[in-house]
């Protein structure tokens, strides 16, 4: 009897290779492991699997955006594809293909070392500059080494003290400093602190959600007061390092043009430079 290899052509989602056990959900030790994720992972792998494959996922959804950042070598299958896979498969996984495969001896694509920022292209040749979002020293150091144009997108939110307290002015300054030296002359765009219910600090209790255009989060969250803290703690601190450091602010989920002039002069009023 021949045994015939499972191949499964997926969507590309991360670039890489990796070769391990297949495992269903993130319970346990996923070192070395090619993981099967049928919900969205909203916090960082608790141990460092080989791949992971995400089934009916959206690729570019806000549930998702601590897998793309990762650098764990992914793909993204439908449900009718993974019903294909069952736990402790030796499996192959392609991230830049799409590909899945029991046949470990399969030929691959380039592996994600020898990807970079600076080299995409379009098919018919047109250079694309990338700006890279990132929510951490490491992260804007990694889209320094890896060519990217600008740091389109800090996600501030997830800068917070070790200790879990109340992060202030002083917090903030030293934060930015080492994200904007980490940033090497990129431009470095600033989102203000966002809020919402898969990251809220344990510091912040707010009353049930308002209806109304896009909830109670982003900036009319700003009204709170711990949250007014945050905004201009992190205004001041921009402030203090904008002579030094190429500096752009984003505000986070703005509804209409009213909303947006509001924060916009009370922006301007707070700080020195343009």
């Amino acid at each position: 009897m021949t045994n015939v290899d499972t191949c499964i052509n997926g969507m590309p989602y991360v670039a890489g290779t990796a070769r391990g056990q297949l495992q269903r959900g993130t319970a346990g030790n996923l070192d070395g492991k090619i993981v099967l994720l049928k919900q969205p992972l909203t916090e960082p792998f608790t141990s460092q699997p080989a791949g992971f494959v995400l089934v009916d996922g959206a690729p570019f959804s806000h549930s998702h955006i601590t897998l793309l950042g990762s650098g764990i070598p992914g793909i993204l299958v439908s449900g009718d594809q993974a019903k294909e896979l069952h736990s402790g498969m030796q499996l192959l996984l392609d991230g830049a293909r799409g590909l899945l495969t029991t046949d470990l001896a399969a030929s691959v694509g380039p592996s994600v070392a020898s990807l970079s920022a600076s080299q995409s292209t379009t098919l018919d040749g047109m250079r694309v500059s990338l700006r890279v979002s990132a929510r951490s020293q490491n992260g804007v150091q990694a889209a320094v080494s890896a060519g990217a144009s600008a740091i389109g997108l800090l996600r501030s939110e997830f800068l917070a003290p070790a200790d879990g307290e109340l992060p202030d002015r002083t917090f903030y300054r030293a934060a930015f400093e080492r994200l904007g030296a980490a940033a090497a002359g990129l431009p470095l765009t600033i989102r203000l602190f966002d809020i919402a219910a898969s990251k809220r600090p344990n510091w912040l209790n707010l009353p049930p959600s308002e209806t109304g255009v896009l909830g109670r989060q982003g900036v009319r969250l700003y009204a709170h007061e711990a949250v007014r803290c945050i905004y201009r703690a992190q205004l001041q601190a921009i402030n203090a390092l904008a002579a030094d450091h190429e500096l752009r602010i984003l505000l986070p989920y703005v509804a209409d043009l009213a909303e947006l002039r509001h924060w916009h002069d009370d922006i301007k009023r707070q700080l020195d430079r343009p």
